[in-house]
């Protein structure tokens, strides 16, 4: 049977690890282009960026590819390191437990995950905060480093980068957004930038559609070679045990591709897991 990444290892993509959503976009994540994903708060968007980011770094280390980088403004590397693991630890009895952490039959486990996510290309950045000329700094010291371009960079979340303090608050956001597309051109690699929705908009079975649900300036939009929006349905139920029925097996969720400048829109079905905090493709019936 052949690797469906062997396709791809010619192209200048970075596929994502979900089949449908590579497909859409021509084999993955084009070198040089500027993805944005949009999301509400809750939606789970830091963790389909992390579980794309860790396979992503798979197919670097495959394919002798540049380092996956990932600017973590929300979180501290550790938060997202715990959840990376969460996602991607096979046969994990119980998961992570505040503030005991992992329980003692599934630490062997978690360490063998842990050894293979320290061997791979990833490179994650945790602040609560970082000027945009720091990403710029730390990125072009990777090429200078490495030799090589990064396979992908991912900035979560956009409306935390700092442009600089000779920005006013109405400009900084598109200016940030004129940075992270000229850093994608100059090194020619994909940037996947994270953004919030704005508060009114509800991410249900019917929205978002509209490049507007954006929080953020219509640079944003206007410079984004391709906009995704999650929508999250049970994230709105008012009745949590269904709620947390669904989501223990897996909810239903989408990948809304509204804007697509080298190919259509598209919406990707995908699965919001619980137990590990993380997204899955759906099982074929």
């Amino acid at each position: 049977m052949v690797n469906p990444l062997q396709a791809y290892d010619a192209d200048s993509r970075t596929p994502t690890g979900f089949p449908e959503l590579d497909a859409a976009l021509g084999g993955g994540l084009r070198a040089g282009s500027l993805t944005v994903l949009g999301g509400a708060t809750g939606s789970g968007k830091t963790a389909l960026a992390s579980q794309i980011a860790l396979s992503s770094a798979r197919f670097a280390d495959e394919h002798s590819r540049g380092d996956v980088l990932y600017f973590s403004l929300d979180m501290d590397s550790q938060e997202l390191t715990t959840r990376l693991l969460l996602a991607a630890t096979p046969n994990l009895q119980d998961g992570y437990r505040s503030p005991g952490g992992w329980s003692e039959r599934d630490r062997p486990l978690i360490a063998a995950t842990m050894a293979e996510i320290d061997a791979l290309p990833l490179v994650i950045q945790g602040s609560c905060g970082a000027q945009m000329s720091a990403i710029v700094d730390f990125t072009q010291n990777d090429l200078d480093w490495i030799g090589r371009s990064p396979s992908l960079i991912v900035v979560d979340d956009v409306g935390l980068v700092l442009p600089g303090p000779q920005y006013g608050s109405s400009a900084a956001m598109a200016s940030v957004s004129r940075g992270l597309k000229k850093l994608a051109g100059d090194l020619d690699a994909p940037v996947l930038a994270l953004c919030q929705l704005r508060r009114h908009i509800n991410t249900g079975a019917g929205g978002p559609a509209a490049l507007t649900s954006l929080r953020g300036p219509i640079a944003l939009g206007l410079d984004a070679d391709l906009i995704a929006l999650l929508r999250v349905p049970h994230l709105y139920l008012t009745d949590h045990e269904e709620r947390a029925r669904l989501t223990a097996q897996g909810a239903p969720v989408s990948l809304a591709i509204v804007k697509n400048r080298r190919g259509a829109p598209a919406d990707i079905a995908l699965e919001w897991f619980g137990p590990r905090l993380s997204f899955r493709t759906p099982a074929k019936s």
